[in-house]
């Protein structure tokens, strides 16, 4: 699909992309190869950890970089994630940066099965446009059921827009892949993994205030609060039977590590 259409093609054109993927009559499926405007980007995949546990969550960050020939930057794309269903469940995608010249857009994520379309275009004046960096974060969850071994997550099926200022149109940009970005490999270890401080184990990995929050109405037990116990027995406390002990010197020691006190460490 070329995209050669006004702003306003443009948009309608992928919101009709977005029925038809929800009805499931068509899915993209021609990866772009060749653009005749000589506009390319490559695109990585990272992970927010190295290895994981069966019923962890898992964050994929996809970035692009070395743009060659773009005006604006980036005015729309879609792609494809394939992997394992019967090991993982997708969970949520968000945008990873601001837009520069707009602020609404739309962005969505279909799953069929092990087969997950995103879309994204900006669609309300101003619109902006997306540059090289991170585009978006895709969140998993590993099915605690989920084999050990490493697992293939693969991109495909990419068109991506960039608006060509000379003319008003849009032009395909050509996408390749910055090596072992896809597939990407996620690997599932039975050795426990632990990330002392990231108590919502959430899938940036980040130790910051909101784990001090969410440990806190835990150990007041706060109807619904879940966390990580692993994670947020920063102290490397256990039981007799081996089980993490957590409590309120956990508290004392996260809080400390953020202030930054010298000495402190999370274990």
């Amino acid at each position: 699909m070329m995209f050669k259409h006004s702003r306003k093609a443009f948009a309608s054109a992928l919101r009709i992309v977005i029925v038809i993927v929800l009805v499931s009559v068509v899915m993209l499926s021609v990866a772009v190869h060749v653009s005749a405007a000589g506009k390319t980007l490559k695109l990585s995949v990272a992970s927010n950890r190295p290895l994981y546990n069966a019923g962890n969550m898992v964050g994929l960050t996809v970035t692009a970089s070395d743009f060659v020939g773009l005006q604006d930057g980036i005015d729309g794309f879609t792609f494809k994630v394939t992997y394992d269903a019967t090991a993982f469940d997708y969970q949520f995608v968000v945008l990873s940066q601001t837009l520069t010249g707009g602020s609404s857009y739309s962005l969505s994520a279909n799953d069929n099965n092990g087969v997950l379309t995103v879309l994204f275009y900006p669609d309300k004046q101003p619109l902006g446009y997306l540059t090289a960096g991170d585009l978006v974060k895709i969140a998993f969850k590993a099915k605690d059921t989920a084999p050990v071994k490493g697992h293939n997550f693969s991109i495909s099926a990419c068109e991506f827009a960039d608006r060509n200022n000379a003319t008003g149109n849009y032009d395909n940009v050509a996408v390749s892949f910055k090596a072992g970005s896809s597939p990407f490999v996620v690997n599932i270890t039975s050795v426990v993994q632990k990330h002392p401080g990231n108590v919502d184990d959430d899938i940036d990995g980040v130790v910051g205030p909101v784990d001090v929050i969410l440990l806190r109405r835990y150990l007041a037990g706060w109807p619904g609060v879940e966390i990580h116990l692993g994670n947020a027995n920063v102290t490397n406390d256990f039981d007799g039977d081996g089980n993490p002990i957590v409590g309120p010197a956990d508290v004392i020691r996260l809080r400390r590590y953020l202030a930054g006190w010298t000495g402190v460490v999370l274990e």
